[in-house]
Formats: structure tokens, sequence, C-alpha cells
């Protein structure tokens, strides 16, 4: 059961565009998939942010107001 959970956390940390993070030398493991979650939940928070002011503001042209949040 913890093989399929760290081939998946991986493919969500993956499909979410993160690049060379520290964690991605040793992989997804059991004593670190708490970690690799809280970095997922982190940017999932940021882009329901994002999505949020598109959707007050009414157009994608928001995301340029959103400061220190990435693409």
């Amino acid at each position: 059961m913890i093989n399929v959970l760290r081939v998946g956390v991986k493919s969500i940390y993956d499909r979410m565009g993160f690049k060379d993070e520290l964690l991605v030398e040793h992989g997804v493991t059991e004593s670190n998939m708490m970690q690799y979650l809280g970095i997922i939940e982190q940017r999932t928070i940021e882009i329901l942010k994002m999505y949020e002011l598109c959707e007050t503001k009414g157009s994608f042209d928001a995301l340029d107001d959103i400061k220190g949040i990435p693409p």
C-alpha cells in the first residue's frame, strides 16, 4: 500500500511542475511523504487563490495582480 501511495504522491508532485526541490534527490519515501504532501498542499492553496481572484475579477488578466505566487 505504501508503494502505491509513494507512486501517487510523486505523480502529483511531478504534474504540479516542481523542479529541483530538495526532496527530489531521495524520491518519495515513507519518512518524507508528509513533506511532499505539505508542498503539494501549499501549491494547491496558491492555485486556488489565483482561481478565486480570477473568478472575482472575471478574467485571467487578474493573474497580473498577484504578487509572490508563481504561475
